[in-house]
């Protein structure tokens, strides 16, 4: 079974809690000044912390697909 990781910006992206401007606004501001783009994306207020810990949960679940 092939294992993959969806970066937590597509995870969000994907299901409408930031737009791809916002995504790469913040991927900007971690490439320039460093940080974890969580912590970015709330400090920014595009995300709750309470969403954001809802999805990396969501996203951690979803590393590697099921068996079928």
């Amino acid at each position: 079974m092939k294992c993959y990781k969806v970066k937590i910006g597509r995870v969000l992206v994907n299901h409408n809690l930031i737009t791809q401007e916002q995504l790469d606004e913040c991927l900007s501001h971690q490439k320039c000044r460093g940080g974890i783009l969580g912590e970015i994306l709330v400090s920014k207020g595009y995300v709750s912390a309470q969403d954001l810990e809802e999805y990396l949960t969501f996203q951690k679940e979803r590393v590697c697909p099921l068996a079928s």
